[in-house]
């Protein structure tokens, strides 16, 4: 597993791979190294402080992005929802073996109020919600721009 790819690290998040359902982690992994290789590292940097990454692969690499969570993370960078980080969190989480770590934090603090982590008194409490949100990331139905709002609006 590479460095960009690994979910304790930010660009897991920054660069759409949270924006992925589990099946289609590798092969968005191969997409963005397509992705970097079509255009200079100043377009690509460029892009990316604007919150113009789709613009940028869509138009000038000519790279078609269909996926409308991709879209709607790549459109976001380099500040994105985070919603986003919840995914990761869930990742490290499941994937990592933090699901016994108490003392475990996630990248983005901002997760603990958005989607009511630190209201977890218990390792039992935080291991049900971690599993509400597992479920959540593995329904291909789910819409996590749907919850991120839901959560804005505090429900």
């Amino acid at each position: 597993m590479d460095a960009l790819s690994n979910p304790d690290n930010p660009t897991w998040v920054k660069f759409d791979l949270a924006a992925c359902r589990s099946s289609g982690e590798s092969i968005h992994g191969k997409i963005l190294r397509v992705r970097i290789a079509s255009c200079t590292f100043d377009e690509f940097c460029a892009a990316y402080k604007s919150a113009s990454l789709f613009t940028l692969l869509q138009y000038a690499c000519g790279i078609s992005l269909v996926e409308p969570y991709t879209i709607a993370l790549l459109t976001e960078t380099p500040e994105v929802n985070s919603v986003w980080w919840l995914s990761q969190l869930i990742e490290c989480v499941v994937s990592g073996g933090h699901e016994s770590d108490p003392s475990f934090e996630p990248l983005n603090p901002i997760i603990r109020i958005d989607y009511s982590v630190m209201n977890c008194k218990t390792l039992e409490g935080f291991r049900l919600l971690v599993d509400l949100y597992e479920g959540f990331w593995k329904n291909e139905d789910s819409n996590p721009l749907a919850l991120h709002e839901a959560a804005m609006r505090g429900r």
